[in-house]
């Protein structure tokens, strides 16, 4: 079972770093081509989604069955620790 916990969080940790590379180039593109916040929003969920689907397909390469459930379990907590963070800020 820890093997298990351990394997989601190092393709958890992929994911964040995923998503910080995307939202650092967002931001260069922000201050070179002064995106309008409508695009900004955009862009991040974008961001958001892309790492959530990649972070799902790599969990989903590493566990060969069950593959559906592991992708949920990742976006889920991906999406808990990126609110609760966003709430604590």
């Amino acid at each position: 079972m820890s093997v298990k916990v351990v394997d989601l969080l190092k393709v958890l940790l992929v994911t964040y770093i995923i998503t910080g590379i995307m939202l650092v180039l967002l931001a260069a593109g922000l201050y070179k081509m002064q995106f309008s916040k409508s695009q900004i929003n955009i862009g991040i969920m974008v961001i958001y989604a892309f790492s959530a689907i990649a972070g799902g397909y790599i969990i989903g390469k590493k566990k060969k069955s069950r593959r559906l459930v592991w992708g949920v379990i990742l976006g889920v907590l991906y999406f808990v620790i990126l609110s609760v963070v966003s709430f604590a800020i």
